[in-house]
């Protein structure tokens, strides 16, 4: 017997139900990502065989000046995968991380994109979807 999340169980048990924790965590980041998931999941495991954490390398966005639109798009959808598993106590710091490189990305966007459309001579975009 082992003890698992406060849990007695079989270490088999603690197996099953730590890949089952840890793999649901990454799926959420991985079918959210989208496009932008660099990786499958990954999952990490102890000296018993326990998953332990896991991960999915994303795709980062960065200021695409010749295409902001573009960039805010993929930082909107790396803060929502950063933030994909259901319940907030859920997140990483890893998870945090991410999300708050996604944010200062979109801001940097967002403000470069205004700032062009103050600027009469910026290049207009011809995204018919932005």
């Amino acid at each position: 017997m082992v003890s698992y999340n406060g849990k007695k169980m079989t270490l088999g048990q603690a197996r099953q139900e730590s890949f089952r924790e840890v793999d649901t965590h990454e799926q959420a980041h991985l079918n959210a990502a989208g496009q932008y998931a660099a990786s499958g999941k990954v999952i990490d495991y102890d000296a018993n065989g326990i998953a332990v954490s896991g991960h999915v390398n994303i795709k980062m966005p960065h200021l695409d000046k010749t295409n902001p639109e573009e960039t805010i798009k993929h930082a909107r959808t790396v803060m929502v995968a950063a933030k994909a598993p259901e319940s907030f106590s859920e997140l990483s710091s890893a998870d945090l991380n991410v999300y708050a490189q996604a944010s200062a990305t979109l801001a940097q966007a967002e403000a470069f994109k205004a700032q062009m459309g103050n600027n009469p001579f910026a290049k207009k975009s011809t995204n018919p979807f932005a």
